[in-house]
Protein backbone atom coordinates (compact mmCIF):
# COMPACT_ATOMS: atom_id res chain seq x y z
CA UNK A 1 0.00 0.00 0.00
CA UNK A 2 1.37 3.46 -0.91
CA UNK A 3 1.42 6.61 1.17
CA UNK A 4 -1.92 8.46 1.67
CA UNK A 5 -0.82 11.22 -0.67
CA UNK A 6 0.24 8.77 -3.39
CA UNK A 7 -3.05 6.88 -3.06
CA UNK A 8 -4.91 10.21 -3.27
CA UNK A 9 -3.08 11.16 -6.48
CA UNK A 10 -3.76 7.79 -8.07
CA UNK A 11 -7.45 8.05 -7.17
CA UNK A 12 -7.73 11.47 -8.74
CA UNK A 13 -6.03 10.32 -11.92
CA UNK A 14 -8.64 7.61 -12.32
CA UNK A 15 -11.35 10.27 -12.10
CA UNK A 16 -9.95 12.39 -14.95
CA UNK A 17 -12.13 10.95 -17.75
CA UNK A 18 -15.26 11.45 -15.64
CA UNK A 19 -14.57 14.94 -14.34
CA UNK A 20 -13.14 16.78 -17.35
CA UNK A 21 -16.58 17.71 -18.67
CA UNK A 22 -17.88 18.54 -15.20
CA UNK A 23 -15.24 21.23 -14.71
CA UNK A 24 -16.70 23.17 -17.64
CA UNK A 25 -20.20 23.30 -16.15
CA UNK A 26 -21.57 26.84 -15.56
CA UNK A 27 -21.41 28.12 -12.01
CA UNK A 28 -25.16 28.70 -11.86
CA UNK A 29 -27.00 25.37 -11.98
CA UNK A 30 -30.22 25.43 -14.03
CA UNK A 31 -33.47 24.49 -12.30
CA UNK A 32 -33.61 21.19 -14.16
CA UNK A 33 -30.20 20.26 -12.68
CA UNK A 34 -31.10 21.33 -9.14
CA UNK A 35 -30.76 17.72 -7.95
CA UNK A 36 -26.99 18.15 -8.35
CA UNK A 37 -26.95 20.91 -5.70
CA UNK A 38 -24.90 19.88 -2.68
CA UNK A 39 -23.26 16.99 -4.54
CA UNK A 40 -19.67 16.90 -5.76
CA UNK A 41 -20.97 18.14 -9.12
CA UNK A 42 -21.96 21.43 -7.47
CA UNK A 43 -19.51 24.22 -6.66
CA UNK A 44 -20.50 23.81 -3.02
CA UNK A 45 -19.92 20.05 -3.04
CA UNK A 46 -16.85 18.00 -2.15
CA UNK A 47 -14.75 18.13 -5.35
CA UNK A 48 -12.73 21.20 -4.36
CA UNK A 49 -12.82 20.06 -0.76
CA UNK A 50 -10.80 16.99 -1.74
CA UNK A 51 -7.89 19.32 -2.55
CA UNK A 52 -7.66 21.06 0.85
CA UNK A 53 -4.44 19.28 1.78
CA UNK A 54 -2.97 20.00 -1.66
CA UNK A 55 -3.33 23.80 -1.34
CA UNK A 56 -2.70 24.10 2.40
CA UNK A 57 0.93 25.25 2.16
CA UNK A 58 0.50 27.49 -0.90
CA UNK A 59 -2.52 29.16 0.69
CA UNK A 60 -0.14 30.74 3.21
CA UNK A 61 1.76 32.34 0.31
CA UNK A 62 -1.29 33.63 -1.60
CA UNK A 63 -2.57 37.21 -1.38
CA UNK A 64 -5.49 39.13 -2.79
CA UNK A 65 -5.00 42.46 -4.56
CA UNK A 66 -7.84 44.88 -3.85
CA UNK A 67 -8.90 48.03 -5.64
CA UNK A 68 -11.45 50.18 -3.86
CA UNK A 69 -12.31 47.20 -1.58
CA UNK A 70 -12.94 44.87 -4.54
CA UNK A 71 -10.74 41.87 -5.38
CA UNK A 72 -9.15 42.36 -8.78
CA UNK A 73 -6.28 39.85 -8.66
CA UNK A 74 -4.54 37.09 -6.74
CA UNK A 75 -0.81 37.18 -6.10
CA UNK A 76 2.04 35.10 -4.69
CA UNK A 77 4.45 35.99 -1.91
CA UNK A 78 7.98 35.43 -3.23
CA UNK A 79 10.04 36.72 -0.29
CA UNK A 80 9.48 36.85 3.45
CA UNK A 81 10.16 40.62 3.44
CA UNK A 82 6.99 41.58 1.59
CA UNK A 83 7.77 40.98 -2.09
CA UNK A 84 4.75 39.89 -4.12
CA UNK A 85 4.35 38.94 -7.79
CA UNK A 86 1.10 39.05 -9.76
CA UNK A 87 -0.36 39.66 -13.23
CA UNK A 88 0.47 43.29 -13.92
CA UNK A 89 -1.87 44.62 -16.60
CA UNK A 90 -5.22 46.27 -15.88
CA UNK A 91 -4.53 47.02 -12.22
CA UNK A 92 -6.18 50.38 -11.57
CA UNK A 93 -7.46 52.38 -8.63
CA UNK A 94 -6.07 52.57 -5.11
CA UNK A 95 -4.41 49.22 -4.55
CA UNK A 96 -4.19 47.29 -1.29
CA UNK A 97 -3.07 43.78 -0.45
CA UNK A 98 -4.85 41.29 1.81
CA UNK A 99 -2.29 39.00 3.40
CA UNK A 100 -3.02 35.39 4.44
CA UNK A 101 -3.38 36.52 8.07
CA UNK A 102 -6.16 38.94 7.08
CA UNK A 103 -4.19 42.19 7.29
CA UNK A 104 -4.82 44.70 4.49
CA UNK A 105 -1.86 46.90 3.63
CA UNK A 106 -1.02 49.43 0.89
CA UNK A 107 1.21 48.06 -1.87
CA UNK A 108 3.89 49.66 -4.01
CA UNK A 109 4.60 48.64 -7.57
CA UNK A 110 8.35 48.22 -7.93
CA UNK A 111 8.81 46.71 -11.41
CA UNK A 112 6.90 45.40 -14.43
CA UNK A 113 7.86 43.05 -17.27
CA UNK A 114 5.88 43.57 -20.46
CA UNK A 115 6.71 40.26 -22.12
CA UNK A 116 5.45 38.11 -19.23
CA UNK A 117 2.86 40.59 -17.87
CA UNK A 118 4.34 40.08 -14.38
CA UNK A 119 4.49 42.92 -11.86
CA UNK A 120 6.51 42.98 -8.65
CA UNK A 121 4.99 44.71 -5.65
CA UNK A 122 6.05 45.23 -2.06
CA UNK A 123 4.12 45.55 1.19
CA UNK A 124 5.46 46.77 4.51
CA UNK A 125 5.46 43.36 6.17
CA UNK A 126 8.05 40.81 7.26
CA UNK A 127 8.01 37.18 8.29
CA UNK A 128 5.77 36.17 5.39
CA UNK A 129 5.73 32.67 3.88
CA UNK A 130 7.12 32.55 0.32
CA UNK A 131 5.63 30.28 -2.31
CA UNK A 132 7.41 26.95 -2.92
CA UNK A 133 8.15 26.60 -6.62
CA UNK A 134 8.31 23.21 -8.30
CA UNK A 135 11.72 22.20 -9.62
CA UNK A 136 12.19 19.96 -12.63
CA UNK A 137 9.90 19.00 -15.48
CA UNK A 138 6.52 20.55 -16.27
CA UNK A 139 3.34 18.70 -15.32
CA UNK A 140 2.12 16.53 -18.18
CA UNK A 141 -1.19 16.61 -20.00
CA UNK A 142 -3.83 15.05 -17.76
CA UNK A 143 -2.20 16.05 -14.46
CA UNK A 144 -4.43 17.70 -11.87
CA UNK A 145 -3.78 21.30 -10.83
CA UNK A 146 -5.37 23.45 -8.14
CA UNK A 147 -5.58 27.25 -8.08
CA UNK A 148 -4.90 28.58 -4.60
CA UNK A 149 -6.87 31.30 -2.88
CA UNK A 150 -7.14 32.34 0.75
CA UNK A 151 -9.77 29.78 1.75
CA UNK A 152 -9.12 26.23 2.88
CA UNK A 153 -10.43 24.95 -0.47
CA UNK A 154 -8.86 25.93 -3.79
CA UNK A 155 -10.52 28.59 -5.94
CA UNK A 156 -10.87 25.99 -8.69
CA UNK A 157 -9.33 22.76 -9.97
CA UNK A 158 -8.58 21.48 -13.43
CA UNK A 159 -6.17 19.43 -15.49
CA UNK A 160 -3.31 20.26 -17.84
CA UNK A 161 -4.79 20.25 -21.33
CA UNK A 162 -1.89 21.45 -23.52
CA UNK A 163 1.83 21.21 -22.82
CA UNK A 164 4.13 24.24 -22.73
CA UNK A 165 3.83 26.42 -25.81
CA UNK A 166 4.21 29.98 -27.09
CA UNK A 167 1.17 32.27 -27.43
CA UNK A 168 1.56 34.83 -30.21
CA UNK A 169 0.51 38.40 -29.46
CA UNK A 170 -2.69 39.43 -31.19
CA UNK A 171 -5.61 41.79 -30.76
CA UNK A 172 -8.76 41.79 -32.85
CA UNK A 173 -11.17 44.55 -31.92
CA UNK A 174 -14.92 44.06 -32.01
CA UNK A 175 -17.17 46.18 -34.24
CA UNK A 176 -20.26 48.09 -33.14
CA UNK A 177 -21.37 48.81 -36.71
CA UNK A 178 -22.23 52.51 -36.84
CA UNK A 179 -21.07 55.48 -38.86
CA UNK A 180 -21.03 58.77 -37.01
CA UNK A 181 -21.90 62.35 -37.90
CA UNK A 182 -18.92 64.71 -38.23
CA UNK A 183 -19.81 66.76 -35.17
CA UNK A 184 -17.74 68.10 -32.28
CA UNK A 185 -18.45 67.07 -28.70
CA UNK A 186 -20.98 64.37 -29.52
CA UNK A 187 -21.16 60.84 -30.97
CA UNK A 188 -24.33 60.90 -33.07
CA UNK A 189 -25.21 57.98 -35.33
CA UNK A 190 -25.33 58.77 -39.04
CA UNK A 191 -25.93 55.21 -40.30
CA UNK A 192 -26.35 51.74 -38.80
CA UNK A 193 -24.69 48.84 -40.65
CA UNK A 194 -27.11 46.01 -41.44
CA UNK A 195 -26.80 42.85 -39.30
CA UNK A 196 -24.27 44.56 -37.03
CA UNK A 197 -24.12 44.76 -33.24
CA UNK A 198 -25.78 48.18 -33.43
CA UNK A 199 -28.56 46.88 -35.69
CA UNK A 200 -29.21 43.93 -33.36
CA UNK A 201 -29.36 46.37 -30.42
CA UNK A 202 -31.92 48.44 -32.38
CA UNK A 203 -29.82 51.59 -32.47
CA UNK A 204 -31.10 54.14 -34.97
CA UNK A 205 -29.94 57.02 -37.11
CA UNK A 206 -29.93 60.17 -35.00
CA UNK A 207 -29.31 58.38 -31.67
CA UNK A 208 -26.65 60.04 -29.54
CA UNK A 209 -24.33 57.59 -27.79
CA UNK A 210 -23.76 58.95 -24.30
CA UNK A 211 -22.09 56.08 -22.44
CA UNK A 212 -20.59 52.69 -23.20
CA UNK A 213 -20.03 50.27 -20.29
CA UNK A 214 -20.57 53.22 -17.89
CA UNK A 215 -17.80 55.24 -19.57
CA UNK A 216 -18.78 58.68 -20.84
CA UNK A 217 -18.68 59.26 -24.61
CA UNK A 218 -18.15 62.91 -25.53
CA UNK A 219 -16.89 62.66 -29.10
CA UNK A 220 -16.50 60.43 -32.14
CA UNK A 221 -12.92 59.74 -31.14
CA UNK A 222 -13.75 58.67 -27.59
CA UNK A 223 -16.27 56.12 -28.91
CA UNK A 224 -13.79 54.68 -31.42
CA UNK A 225 -11.02 54.42 -28.80
CA UNK A 226 -13.31 52.68 -26.32
CA UNK A 227 -14.81 50.16 -28.76
CA UNK A 228 -11.32 49.17 -29.92
CA UNK A 229 -10.52 48.01 -26.37
CA UNK A 230 -13.04 45.17 -26.61
CA UNK A 231 -12.94 42.03 -28.69
CA UNK A 232 -15.67 40.36 -30.76
CA UNK A 233 -18.30 38.64 -28.64
CA UNK A 234 -18.17 41.20 -25.83
CA UNK A 235 -21.58 42.52 -24.76
CA UNK A 236 -21.61 46.19 -23.76
CA UNK A 237 -24.40 48.34 -22.35
CA UNK A 238 -24.85 51.30 -24.72
CA UNK A 239 -26.63 54.31 -23.21
CA UNK A 240 -28.22 56.46 -25.90
CA UNK A 241 -30.39 59.57 -26.10
CA UNK A 242 -33.21 59.35 -28.60
CA UNK A 243 -35.05 62.65 -28.74
CA UNK A 244 -35.81 63.47 -25.10
CA UNK A 245 -35.58 59.85 -23.94
CA UNK A 246 -32.50 58.14 -22.50
CA UNK A 247 -32.31 54.35 -22.80
CA UNK A 248 -29.83 51.49 -22.45
CA UNK A 249 -29.32 48.91 -25.21
CA UNK A 250 -27.04 45.85 -24.79
CA UNK A 251 -24.91 45.31 -27.89
CA UNK A 252 -22.70 42.27 -28.61
CA UNK A 253 -19.73 43.36 -30.73
CA UNK A 254 -19.29 41.48 -33.99
CA UNK A 255 -16.14 40.20 -35.68
CA UNK A 256 -14.68 42.39 -38.45
CA UNK A 257 -14.37 39.28 -40.65
CA UNK A 258 -18.00 38.22 -40.64
CA UNK A 259 -20.89 36.55 -38.83
CA UNK A 260 -19.38 33.08 -38.54
CA UNK A 261 -16.37 34.32 -36.57
CA UNK A 262 -18.68 36.58 -34.57
CA UNK A 263 -20.64 33.54 -33.37
CA UNK A 264 -17.42 31.75 -32.39
CA UNK A 265 -16.25 34.81 -30.44
CA UNK A 266 -19.58 35.10 -28.64
CA UNK A 267 -19.50 31.43 -27.65
CA UNK A 268 -15.98 31.90 -26.26
CA UNK A 269 -17.36 34.48 -23.83
CA UNK A 270 -20.29 32.36 -22.68
CA UNK A 271 -18.28 30.81 -19.82
CA UNK A 272 -17.61 34.24 -18.29
CA UNK A 273 -15.33 37.24 -18.68
CA UNK A 274 -11.88 36.76 -20.21
CA UNK A 275 -8.63 38.50 -19.31
CA UNK A 276 -7.94 41.58 -21.44
CA UNK A 277 -4.26 40.61 -21.83
CA UNK A 278 -4.20 36.94 -22.75
CA UNK A 279 -1.77 36.70 -25.67
CA UNK A 280 1.86 37.47 -26.30
CA UNK A 281 3.55 35.03 -23.89
CA UNK A 282 6.82 33.23 -24.66
CA UNK A 283 5.72 30.10 -22.77
CA UNK A 284 2.54 28.99 -21.02
CA UNK A 285 0.96 25.83 -19.64
CA UNK A 286 -2.69 25.54 -20.68
CA UNK A 287 -5.18 24.00 -18.28
CA UNK A 288 -8.96 23.69 -18.35
CA UNK A 289 -9.67 25.42 -15.04
CA UNK A 290 -12.53 27.92 -15.30
CA UNK A 291 -11.21 31.07 -13.60
CA UNK A 292 -12.53 34.60 -13.39
CA UNK A 293 -9.97 37.21 -14.52
CA UNK A 294 -9.78 38.51 -10.93
CA UNK A 295 -8.63 35.05 -9.81
CA UNK A 296 -5.58 35.16 -12.08
CA UNK A 297 -2.16 36.27 -10.87
CA UNK A 298 -1.80 33.68 -8.11
CA UNK A 299 -0.09 30.30 -7.81
CA UNK A 300 -1.32 27.02 -9.25
CA UNK A 301 -0.06 23.83 -7.62
CA UNK A 302 0.27 20.14 -8.42
CA UNK A 303 -0.88 17.31 -6.17
CA UNK A 304 2.31 17.64 -4.11
CA UNK A 305 1.41 21.23 -3.27
CA UNK A 306 4.32 22.65 -5.29
CA UNK A 307 3.65 25.73 -7.43
CA UNK A 308 4.08 24.70 -11.07
CA UNK A 309 3.39 28.23 -12.24
CA UNK A 310 1.40 31.43 -11.93
CA UNK A 311 -2.02 31.85 -13.58
CA UNK A 312 -1.56 34.67 -16.05
CA UNK A 313 -4.79 34.78 -18.11
CA UNK A 314 -8.29 33.43 -18.56
CA UNK A 315 -8.05 32.87 -22.30
CA UNK A 316 -11.24 31.04 -23.29
CA UNK A 317 -14.35 29.27 -22.11
CA UNK A 318 -12.29 26.37 -20.71
CA UNK A 319 -8.79 27.71 -21.29
CA UNK A 320 -6.54 29.29 -18.68
CA UNK A 321 -2.84 30.03 -19.18
CA UNK A 322 -0.17 29.73 -16.48
CA UNK A 323 3.42 30.91 -16.74
CA UNK A 324 5.64 27.92 -15.87
CA UNK A 325 7.55 28.14 -12.59
CA UNK A 326 10.99 28.43 -14.24
CA UNK A 327 9.76 31.34 -16.38
CA UNK A 328 8.40 33.14 -13.32
CA UNK A 329 11.63 32.59 -11.37
CA UNK A 330 13.72 33.93 -14.25
CA UNK A 331 11.58 37.06 -14.64
CA UNK A 332 11.60 37.62 -10.87
CA UNK A 333 15.38 37.84 -10.90
CA UNK A 334 15.20 40.66 -13.44
CA UNK A 335 12.34 42.39 -11.64
CA UNK A 336 14.19 42.37 -8.32
CA UNK A 337 17.23 43.96 -9.97
CA UNK A 338 15.04 46.68 -11.47
CA UNK A 339 13.15 47.24 -8.21
CA UNK A 340 16.31 47.67 -6.20
CA UNK A 341 17.65 50.22 -8.68
CA UNK A 342 14.52 52.39 -8.99
CA UNK A 343 12.30 54.26 -6.50
CA UNK A 344 8.92 52.87 -5.46
CA UNK A 345 5.70 53.77 -7.27
CA UNK A 346 2.56 54.58 -5.28
CA UNK A 347 -0.19 51.97 -5.30
CA UNK A 348 -2.75 54.16 -7.10
CA UNK A 349 -3.12 53.32 -10.78
CA UNK A 350 0.23 51.56 -10.63
CA UNK A 351 -0.16 49.07 -13.43
CA UNK A 352 -0.26 49.55 -17.22
CA UNK A 353 -3.11 48.90 -19.61
CA UNK A 354 -3.20 45.55 -21.38
CA UNK A 355 -0.43 45.68 -24.00
CA UNK A 356 -0.91 44.38 -27.52
CA UNK A 357 1.33 44.07 -30.54
CA UNK A 358 -1.14 43.74 -33.39
CA UNK A 359 -4.50 45.44 -33.84
CA UNK A 360 -7.11 44.66 -36.48
CA UNK A 361 -9.99 47.10 -36.56
CA UNK A 362 -12.81 48.09 -38.85
CA UNK A 363 -13.39 51.63 -40.06
CA UNK A 364 -17.06 51.27 -39.12
CA UNK A 365 -17.20 51.42 -35.33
Amino acid sequence: MGTPRTDFRNCLRRLVPLVVAVLALPTAIPAEDAHFAGSWLDDDGDLRGAFKEVVQAAQQATVRILSDEKTIRLGAIVDADGWIVTKGSDLTGTLRCRLPDGRELPIEQRAYDLDSDLALFRVAATGLTPIRWKAGADPVVGDWLATCGQDSRPVAVGIVSVRRRKITAEKISGVLGVRLEDLDGVAQIKDVVAESAAANAELQRGDVIMRVADKTIDSRESLVRLIRQYEPGTTLDITIRRGDTEMVRPATLTHPFGQFLSRIAEQNHMGGELSLRRTGFSAVLQHDTVLAPEDCGGPIVDLNGDAVGLNIARAGRTETFALPADVVISVLTSLRSTAEAEPAVAGEEAAPDAPVETSIDSSAQ
